[in-house]
């Protein structure tokens, strides 16, 4: 059974003596270790930061720019194991910002005065971890590995698990979550792995999963599950294997969120302007069907437009570094994990998708197609919202953001759609949903109506009356009921749990204050208005 380096195990050599400051507790010290490198802050790429790496910076490498915040930020957000600050020509005291942050997350940082040989240092940390049951030749082959997939960095996934796979003598596999694995043998994954399935798939982030034959670890960006990294060897798994397991998954991670990132950097590429020019309208319908080809998906079936204003959080640590020419970073956190919470729950249902990016107007647009032949598109968009309403992660930074959707199913109509999304998107709701569609708003359309000419609340007073009274709180939630059973006795006394007796009692006194023929036709109509209002407008019910 491999065990893994802790931080706590590697403080232990020369170069954190007993006077080394450290910010540190037990939770920071229980950190594990992947690996150990070197990190420049003033790149503006770090290198795979990813999960379990133990950096090493040189304090001469900071400055107003970069600062030691901006890399903690950054290493706690990567899951890296800790950091050493060494102090070389300039002294780097630690900043409380950075201190504090450190504290909270438990993240361990060193700063140390004495003169380091770095490679030195480096191969010492590296060859603790694989001491459980490594050897010399292991240590060698990890140290080449290790640089060799930082020169690696601009190949594709699948040339870095050939690479790996030629490493280990084993077949490497890449499972991303929405799509099918890429392998660089001829193993059925799927069949292999299917009694374990359940498990692999509620690992934590950069967690190991093991059997003799086989071993996984995941990935997650933002809290989310996307990928599994596979070694499969029928001559079993070493402790070996999964240390290049983590330094492998380490550098695939960056690369999760590096293509999350491309997606949505889109109004940095001209390309992407005919999707503006489309939500408002500006686009021919040859120049939209050339665009919409290109996804080879036939002729939707319909197109779905969602609106959402960009998050006011503004953290940027799964951003790419910033260049010292622009420091404008549209891409924070917030909208990086509500883009891909969208992406994710609308992909899973077939749907085809566009992204957008308005800084201008702080929006953000996402377009979904229904393929061609998809007749149950309304389900499954149905189903894309229950899903993203389903997850607490959805938009919970800001509570006063919404995600708008509405539909169409010609192209032409999109505009409409995106009219309506917006409109969906900036009503003042009540409502426990962050993501609401057009298309449910029903009476709630009424009600903005008589919102926008100021006459909702006296019309709410007007229609309800006494039953707007504190003691007449039990008389308001049996009407909504009896209109939502559709005025139907023995349906609304089993749905509020009492017996018909009580409801016919609930229901005489009802129509003292409401008058005869409350459930009929056009007053049935307005108190359903009113008590929509009442309810969506912020009161309760």
């Amino acid at each position: 059974m491999l065990s893994l380096l802790s931080v706590e195990e590697i403080r232990g050599l020369p170069v954190f003596r007993s006077d080394c400051e450290k910010i540190a507790d037990a939770a920071a010290f229980s950190r594990t270790l992947a690996w150990a490198m070197v990190l420049d802050p003033q790149k503006e790429e770090y290198p795979a930061v990813g999960g379990g790496e133990f950096y090493f910076v040189q304090s001469d490498r900071f400055d107003k720019r970069h600062t030691d915040t901006a890399l903690v930020k950054d290493l706690i957000s990567g899951n890296a194991s800790g950091l050493c600050i060494m102090n070389t020509t300039v002294y780097h005291r630690l900043s409380e910002e950075a201190e504090q942050l450190a504290k909270e997350h438990h993240f361990p940082i060193f700063l140390t005065e004495q003169n380091l040989d770095i490679t030195e240092t480096i191969r010492t940390i590296n060859k603790a971890v694989l001491e459980s049951g490594g050897s010399e030749n292991e240590l060698i082959l990890s140290e080449e590995y290790s640089r060799r997939l930082l020169e690696k960095e601009n190949e594709s996934n699948t040339e870095l698990l050939r690479y790996t796979a030629d490493v280990l003598h084993c077949e490497c596999i890449y499972w991303h979550i929405l799509s099918e694995p890429v392998t660089t043998g001829q193993s059925d994954l799927k069949d292999r792995i299917k009694e374990d399935r359940e498990d692999i798939l509620a690992l934590k982030d950069n967690e190991i999963w093991r059997k003799e034959n086989i071993a996984a670890c995941s990935i997650h960006v933002l809290s989310e599950p996307y990928a599994d990294v596979f070694l499969l060897r029928d001559s079993g798994i070493t402790d070996f294997d999964i240390t290049i397991l983590k330094k492998l998954t380490s550098v695939l991670r960056r690369r999760v969120i590096s293509d999350f990132l491309n997606r949505l950097q889109l109004q940095h590429s001209r390309d992407t302007q005919w999707v503006r020019f489309w939500i408002e309208g500006k686009l021919s319908d040859r120049l939209i069907r050339d665009h919409v080809d290109k996804l080879k998906i036939g002729k939707p079936e319909a197109y779905i437009v969602g609106s959402v204003k960009l998050p006011r959080q503004r953290s940027y640590s799964y951003n790419y570094r910033r260049s010292h020419e622009n420091d404008n970073r549209i891409v924070s956190d917030a909208i990086l994990q509500t883009s891909i919470l969208m992406f994710r729950s609308f992909r899973a249902e077939g749907f085809s998708s566009y992204q957008h990016i308005d800084n201008t107007s702080s929006r953000m647009w996402h377009i979904y197609l229904a393929p061609e032949g998809m007749k149950d598109w309304k389900e499954r968009y149905q189903k894309a919202v229950e899903t993203l309403n389903g997850n607490e992660e959805f938009l919970k930074d800001d509570p006063e953001l919404r995600l708008g959707l509405s539909s169409c199913t010609k192209k032409g109509e999109l505009p409409l759609a995106a009219a309506n999304a917006e409109y969906t998107r900036d009503l003042r709701l009540s409502l426990p949903q962050r993501a609401v569609t057009y298309e449910s708003l029903h009476l709630l359309k009424a009600v903005e109506a008589l919102r926008a000419s100021e006459r909702l609340d006296s019309f709410i007073d007007e229609e309800l009356g006494d039953l707007l009274l504190e003691e007449n709180e039990e008389l308001l939630k049996t009407l909504r009921c009896y209109f939502q059973c559709n005025c139907r006795k023995n349906k609304t006394a089993d749905a509020l749990y009492i017996v018909r007796q009580t409801l016919y009692a609930r229901l005489e006194r009802i129509e003292e204050i409401l008058g005869k023929g409350f459930d009929q036709d056009g007053r049935r109509v307005a108190l359903e208005i009113a008590i929509a209002a009442l309810e969506l407008g912020g009161g309760e019910i």
